[in-house]
């Protein structure tokens, strides 16, 4: 059977992927201890919010018409989507600017594969995993104590959505970090990213005006946690998927765009 050269290529990547999971697990349990503290800050700062919830929820019924157990879903939700996508490529991503700041894209423009795809997974960081557990936990928590019915079509929202979240948000970083080819370091704007992001743990009506336009459709936040709880609970429509579907195009064309401009204006390390 002739193999294509699509499947040749993809062939290629998978086992260039397998080779840096290899390498960065081996990396990790090497320092174990490394591994141990990072799980264990990662389960101190989720626990501080979900105290925090509990603080709320001790003055208030509800925030936005969302109630106590359904924020703890959307906050489950986004423990563990944001941990998935961190774990795999959104971490390595922050590292393109100093690469380029420094003249490390280098030797990756010299090897005989994508450098993007070398740079984006060039880690897999271990210690988020189990944070996703948790987010499982929490979701499964909330919902337990909602009246909610799980139909199996709600996995395949929510396997869409994570790749949406992947197109969006990898897309979206690419774009910023490609300005580095102009404008410097710019590496902290990752933690901006990070910080923003934490508002997708408020319900999704909570926003109006020009805050629902912005964090809703242009730079879809509510996408880590409110909008697919919102979905299996029949709080949002399911065609909201359509316009994040057009969002995550759209954030991929113009991330790709700037990436290709940058490399065009690149002049190496030495300059």
């Amino acid at each position: 059977m002739k193999v294509s050269a699509t499947n040749i290529k993809l062939l290629k990547h998978l086992r260039v992927y397998l080779t840096l999971f290899k390498a960065s697990i081996g990396t990790v349990m090497t320092y174990r201890l490394d591994l141990v503290t990072e799980i264990f800050g990662g389960i101190i700062e989720i626990a501080s919010y979900w105290v925090f919830i509990e603080i709320i929820f001790s003055q208030f019924d509800n925030i936005a018409g969302w109630g106590r157990y359904e924020v703890i879903a959307i906050f489950g939700v986004f423990t563990f989507t944001i941990s998935i996508l961190k774990s795999i490529v959104l971490d390595n991503l922050r590292d393109i600017s100093s690469k380029i700041v420094y003249g490390d894209l280098d030797q990756y423009l010299a090897k005989p594969i994508s450098p993007l795809f070398l740079i984006s997974l060039e880690n897999f960081r271990l210690f988020y995993i189990p944070r996703c557990f948790i987010g499982l936990i929490f979701t499964y928590y909330g919902l337990s104590n909602i009246q909610f019915a799980f139909d199996p079509v709600f996995l395949f929202y929510f396997i869409y959505i994570i790749l949406l979240l992947l197109i969006i948000y990898y897309s979206l970083l690419l774009a910023v970090f490609s300005l580095s080819f102009w404008l410097g370091n710019i590496n902290h704007s990752y933690w901006i990213f990070i910080s923003t992001s934490e508002i997708s743990k408020i319900p999704v009506s909570a926003f109006k005006g020009a805050w629902k336009i912005l964090f809703v459709f242009v730079i879809p936040f509510v996408l880590f946690g409110a909008v697919p709880v919102g979905i299996m609970l029949g709080r949002i429509s399911a065609n909201i998927l359509i316009s994040m579907s057009i969002v995550a195009l759209t954030w991929y064309l113009v991330g790709k765009l700037i990436w290709k401009a940058g490399l065009r204006s690149y002049t190496s390390g030495g300059g």
